[in-house]
């Protein structure tokens, strides 16, 4: 679109945007310029050449003017330039070397020739000819300037000139910056040429065309006047500017018009990009504006780049950023762990390689006398010394051969002489029991002393220290004594904070505790499930029963029955297949009696609980009350509150709970709630609102309240979270990977954990969604914030490894140099923890249990004993050769072949062949599973799945017998003719050899009937030869299978 002048002159120039209208406002001016001028030369093909030869001469013109009005008498141009300057300075120089009156007569010869009457100044006028002449020769050296109209040499009228070639430049330049093709320019410069000499008259201030001229001028500058104002109020970046700008402009201020109450707005928009571009912060300012960023996101769009500019530069500035490689990265944490545990184990034999070398040989004749007093001692048979008595006379040797006693307050008391040379060190572990008068003795002994101990669990007490006829007022018992840990901590020694707990293999084990007594600063450690608590609130019908009961019978038998459900349970195990562990805890002594009293009628109904009331068990069930269990910790933990209401679903109890009433009880409580190592049940016979905190003043029933109301709610009745991750979070990159895994389809569960320190992300096994597959930590403020290297890589670590978790890590330096292959690193490795497990459970897959035991107990008591109706193997006497029978056990010591790696093989089916064969010669006839549970035994698996079983079984059948009864069993015998020859018993040689009777072939139980005729009831005695103590239902059912193949019985 083009620019007219108006006023009907015809004149049109190009584009319409602001370079446009500004080249037609300058055209504008330059015909206005060109009024009252002849410019017809500016359209001239010389004109550029004219214009410029002009502007040289004008100045030339005006020296050579200054300097001919100087000269003594005026000279015009051509006798200037026609006059021998040369000759007549040699003259002038001649006369003025000449001696007067000579000299004078030279002279004057010289100003004649300058002026014939003699009146003009040689020696101040050649001085400017020769500048004049100079300039002359300049001016006639511009032969353009002589076509210009209006030039007349030295006569022009430099002024006027100099307007017309000023105005004829600028005409020019003006329709060179309008015209924008070839073709505009031509026209333009026809229209321009016929403006400039035929209608120039028009161009006046008053013409027509002079008039349009001045009111497009006017205007223009009005419309840039307005909007150079628009442009600094709105705080435009750039000037407004557009292909049809009158145009656009016109519509911009219709739709700010209509939009006028958005201006302030948009105003303040325009100073701020303003001000931003002006930072140099362009491409932020266009995202925003294209929408690329959101609203409300420049902070943090600016944040990341700026945060993305900083790191690239420091990771560049900081070899060991800019270096690292993942693979050796893993590679030195491998190789320092490596280490770390050498060097443990080297420490651990240069220990004992210092002690045993102060230990002078058995064969050395000059052995110092405390170890000569110490042989002679072993070598008697009696009449031995005092321990006191020896401990003295060996003297130094007892260190010197014992450098480390463990010992009790009384025992050193008892055993060590005051004399005895000072230890460099006693240490006292659960000092909160200890008493200062009884350790003060110990401490005397050493020259240092570390008290371990937690002062917010047991005090030294004697609580049920009381006679079988005390009171049952619970306040009028003897106070706790103050510990030796107390008297430390008052004095202000010296004291460290251990922080990192273990026992709990479930994090809400600990985190009542955690939160109630430690003030969460306990590190913990999430267990790899997705159960938010292992702690649960059992309720019963139960009352509490005051006067000399002093138990709660419903209670006590809802803690039996689930004592022997889950021991009779064959799921009651760990993740490795051994049996879990248990624990009852009381919180007075009539209930604890009560409940042993009740697991022993249990015990004799079923003997299959025996082995776990072993007392050469390493972790026996034990029933404990608050006073005793502190030390003590088991798998599952049930915990009976026993007291409460004295009518079953009474409104309101008693707020008398023994010694959790007392001052202090609170530490009880805290040591009972924190015995579990997997799981702990709570009984009791009251909803937790019903302890009335209006009603008493007992911390210890406050927390009490608290805890049954966790133990029912979980953690969110704790009132308030913990504070995060150890060390802090560093969220934005933990939600990355979170976002790129659950990208990948995996199920991811951020920051797992209750406690301070937390798993970065945990992610869920598909084929179990209570259990997690994988833990990954990224290298955070919760990994940098580790004491030491050894925490931060190996201890930490192990700790997690240990309650089962599998773990990966993935590196922010990693994540930010490569993210995309760096996720594909950690899904690969997810995968890869999938596979294994997947192939981990199908090999070591439990074949499928039965229903847990529906155990219904009779436990009331009375003074009957119940009837013996078990079937349990007999208790070993003290001489286990006393059964004397010809059944043993398979062994398998001599066979050095074993490869449990090996086991699924091809060429591993001959190791499996003699493994049979070797069972079958010694146990046959051996039920199936009986055989294969022997195998996978030897094979250190702790269950036999079914990927084992059928590998072992396909062996059987090639090597063996399998034949099935008419009951279901099935047993494995060397051939099938055995199988009907079959016509004797074998009875355990010894208690380890001794099998149930599900286990026996029912000819061999024939066999044994046949052989127990004579007895009042063949049936038990013949399960006695066995080795069956007691004859349970299932026993005897399959005893009287057996019957017809044994002819007659005696009624």
């Amino acid at each position: 679109m083009g620019i007219s002048l108006g006023g009907g002159i015809g004149v049109e120039t190009g584009g319409g945007d602001r370079r446009g209208l500004a080249a037609a406002a300058t055209l504008a001016q330059a015909l206005a310029q060109a009024e009252g001028f002849t410019l017809a030369f500016a359209f001239t093909p010389d004109a550029a050449r004219m214009i410029e030869q002009g502007t040289w001469a004008l100045p030339l013109v005006a020296a050579c003017r200054a300097e001919a009005a100087l000269l003594s008498r005026p000279l015009d141009p051509d006798t200037i330039k026609a006059l021998p300057l040369a000759e007549l300075d040699a003259e002038w120089a001649a006369a003025n070397e000449a001696i007067w009156p000579l000299s004078a007569l030279r002279k004057k010869a010289v100003a004649k020739r300058l002026d014939p009457a003699g009146n003009a100044n040689p020696e101040t006028d050649l001085p400017r000819l020769r500048q004049l002449q100079a300039m002359l020769v300049d001016i006639d050296g511009l032969p353009q300037v002589q076509a210009l109209p209006g030039w007349r040499g030295l006569a022009t009228d430099l002024e006027r000139l100099d307007r017309k070639l000023k105005a004829a430049g600028a005409l020019r330049s003006a329709v060179g910056g309008a015209a924008q093709s070839p073709d505009q320019l031509i026209a333009l410069r026809g229209t321009l040429k016929r403006l400039c000499t035929d209608a120039s008259d028009l161009l006046a201030p008053d013409g027509a065309i002079g008039l349009a001229i001045q009111r497009y001028l006017d205007r223009h500058a009005a419309f840039v006047d307005a909007k150079d104002a628009f442009e600094r109020i709105a705080g435009t970046p750039e000037p407004i500017d557009g292909a049809d700008l009158l145009a656009d402009c016109q519509a911009m201020a219709a739709a700010m018009a209509a939009r006028a109450t958005q201006l302030n707005a948009w105003t303040a928009w325009q100073r701020v990009r303003r001000s931003a571009v002006e930072q140099g912060l362009d491409a932020l300012v266009e995202a925003v504006e294209t929408g690329t960023v959101p609203p409300g996101g420049a902070v943090d769009a600016f944040d990341v780049a700026y945060a993305r500019w900083w790191a690239e530069g420091a990771i560049d500035a900081e070899p060991l950023v800019r270096d690292f490689n993942i693979t050796e990265h893993l590679d030195a944490i491998d190789r320092f762990r490596a280490l770390d545990h050498e060097f443990a184990e080297l420490t651990q034999l240069a220990i004992r390689a210092r002690i045993a070398s102060g230990i002078p040989a058995k064969e050395s004749k000059n052995q110092p006398v405390g170890f000569s007093t110490l042989a002679h001692q072993l070598k008697l048979q009696k009449r031995h010394k005092p321990v006191r008595q020896l401990v003295g006379e060996m003297g130094p040797a007892l260190t010197t051969l014992t450098p480390c006693l463990l010992m009790s307050p009384l025992s050193v008391a008892q055993y060590l002489p005051p004399e005895m040379p000072a230890f460099d060190l006693v240490i006292f572990d659960e000092a909160s029991q200890i008493t200062p008068w009884d350790a003060v003795g110990a401490i005397a002994r050493g020259t240092q002393v570390v008290v371990a101990g937690d002062p917010k669990q047991m005090p030294p007490t004697s609580f049920f220290d009381r006679g079988a006829g005390a009171e049952e007022d619970d306040s009028e018992v003897e106070a706790d004594h103050e510990s030796i840990l107390e008297e430390c901590l008052g004095a202000r020694l010296p004291q460290r904070r251990l922080t990192w707990h273990y026992r709990s293999r479930h994090e809400s084990l600990i985190a009542f505790s955690n939160h109630r007594y430690y003030d969460g600063d306990l590190i913990t450690f999430p267990a790899p499930v997705t159960r938010d608590t292992m702690v649960t609130l059992r309720q019963v019908p139960g009352a509490w029963s005051r006067g000399k009961n002093r138990n709660n019978q419903v209670e006590a038998e809802a803690v039996v029955t689930e004592v022997v459900r889950r021991l009779l349970d064959p799921a009651f195990v760990d993740e490795k297949g051994d049996r879990l562990t248990l624990a009852v805890i009381t919180l007075n002594s009539e209930q604890q009696k009560l409940i042993e009293d009740l697991l022993d009628r249990a015990r004799r109904r079923y003997p299959e609980l025996e082995p776990y009331f072993a007392e050469d068990a390493p972790e026996p069930v034990v029933v404990k009350n608050l006073e005793t269990v502190q030390g003590d910790e088991r798998d599952v933990i049930l915990l009976g509150i026993a007291y409460g209401p004295e009518t079953p679903n009474a409104p309101t109890m008693a707020m008398n709970f023994g010694p959790l009433n007392r001052e202090g009880g609170w530490r009880r409580l805290n040591v009972a709630v924190t015995r579990a190592r997997r799981e702990m049940v709570v009984f009791t016979s009251f909803p937790p609102d019903l302890i009335d905190l209006n009603r008493t003043s007992s911390s210890a029933l406050r927390d009490l309240r608290h805890f049954l109301e966790y133990a029912e709610r979980g953690t969110r009745a704790l009132g308030e979270a913990s504070a995060g991750s150890a060390g802090g979070s560093n969220a934005c990159f933990e939600q990355a990977v979170a976002r790129g895994l659950r990208d990948r389809g995996w199920t991811v569960v951020p920051e797992v954990g209750v406690s301070r320190f937390r798993i970065d992300l945990g992610v869920v096994h598909p084929d179990r969604p209570d259990d997690y597959l994988i833990g990954v930590e990224c290298d955070g403020a919760s990994y940098h914030g580790a004491a030491t290297a050894r925490d931060r890589d190996k201890v930490r670590e192990a700790v997690l490894k240990s309650l089962g978790w599998t773990l990966t890590r993935v590196w922010a330096t990693e994540w930010w140099i490569d993210p995309q292959g760096a996720l594909d690193r950690l899904d690969f490795t997810i995968k890869e923890t999938l596979d294994r497990a997947r192939a981990r459970a199908d090999a070591l897959a439990a074949p499928v249990a039965g229903p847990t035991p529906d155990v219904a107990l009779d436990l009331q008591l009375d003074d009957a004993d119940a009837a013996v109706d078990a079937d349990a193997p007999a208790e070993p006497g003290e001489n286990e050769e006393s059964l004397g029978g010809d059944y043993r056990l398979a062994d398998f010591g001599g066979m050095t072949a074993i490869s449990p790696d090996r086991f699924q093989d091809d060429d591993y089916a001959a190791v499996l062949k003699e493994m049979v064969l070797h069972v079958v010669a010694a146990e046959a006839p051996i039920r199936d599973s009986l055989l294969v549970e022997r195998i996978a035994r030897a094979h250190g698996f702790k269950r036999s799945g079914r990927q084992i079983r059928e590998r072992i079984m396909t062996v059987v059948r090639s090597v063996a017998h399998v034949e099935a009864e008419h009951t279901g069993a099935s047993f494995v015998w060397p051939d099938a003719m055995a199988v009907a020859a079959w016509e004797r018993a074998r009875y355990p040689n010894s208690s380890a050899d001794v099998r149930s009777i599900e286990d026996i072939a029912l000819p061999e139980l024939s066999a044994a009937i046949r052989g127990c005729m004579d007895a009042a009831d063949p049936l038990t005695d013949a399960a006695r030869r066995f080795g069956v103590k007691r004859l349970a239902g299932g026993g005897k059912t399959r005893l009287a299978m057996a019957k017809p193949v044994t002819g007659h019985f005696r009624d």
